[in-house]
């Protein structure tokens, strides 16, 4: 783990905010010239702490019209049932996350489709034909209240 200071901290707030901002205007809003600023940028994508650099697409605009939070679980515990969801869910192009809980539920699935039918089809056809799925249970997002994909940082930070 590496030490981050507060202009270290700055420049990942306002990465996260835009990803495509030039080092130079960074530079000026952090109060660095440009050098330093893209070596601390450099030094971060380094050690892992900007894992990498993407375009956020919108989903509505690509017509991926439904949005739906899906709980599965699993007829066992075994490890090779859990590899073998994992394994499959990691291929599927309409799950934009999956997340291993703790509880009632094993996993929580973000599925993403055109519409209904879609989510019919892939449901019946994927989803349950999977043979270690015990139960599905299915809610569908209504609005986006609040989505961000900036992580919340530090409000401290090591010396700069």
């Amino acid at each position: 783990m590496i030490s981050l200071d507060s202009q270290d901290m700055r420049i990942l707030e306002i990465l996260q905010e835009d990803g495509a901002k030039p080092t130079a205007e960074i530079a000026e809003m952090v109060g660095l010239s440009l050098s330093p600023c893209w070596r601390r940028i450099r030094r971060l994508r380094d050690a892992g702490v900007i894992a990498k650099d993407v375009a956020l697409l919108d989903r509505h605009a690509i017509g991926l019209e439904i949005d739906a939070v899906t709980r599965v679980t699993l007829s066992a515990q075994q490890a090779s049932e859990r590899d073998s969801f994992e394994s499959w869910a990691v291929k599927c192009s309409e799950i934009v996350e999956c997340l291993s809980l703790s509880g009632d539920t094993d996993y929580i699935l973000r599925i993403l489709v055109p519409d209904l039918a879609a989510y019919e089809h892939f449901l019946t056809s994927e989803l349950l034909n999977q043979g270690c799925v015990s139960s599905v249970s299915s809610s569908f997002v209504l609005r986006e209240v609040k989505k961000t994909t900036a992580l919340p940082l530090p409000a401290t930070a090591g010396p700069s």
